[in-house]
């Protein structure tokens, strides 16, 4: 068997929902970014983000917190990049 943390249902739902919410805010500039002229620092954060984002998804069913913690750096980064754009 595996080890993993134990969470009630409500703290798996408040992990899930801010999960969630994270990846929709990544997504939403991710699809801003892909529109414009990014430079080479900008280029690779946005990779870096996607990189993060696809992490989270994939530990999403194995580590909760893990996945939301990857999720929120992912969505800091995310708003990052929108600021420095034009």
């Amino acid at each position: 068997p595996k080890l993993g943390q134990i969470f009630t249902a409500e703290q798996r739902r408040e992990y899930n929902r801010a999960l969630n919410e994270s990846l929709d805010r990544v997504r939403k500039a991710l699809a801003i970014v892909a529109g414009k002229a990014l430079n080479g620092e900008q280029n690779d954060i946005a990779e870096r983000i996607r990189t993060f984002e696809k992490q989270a998804e994939q530990a999403r069913e194995q580590d909760l917190v893990t996945a939301v913690n990857l999720a929120k750096r992912a969505d800091l980064l995310a708003q990052d990049l929108l600021q420095r754009l034009p």
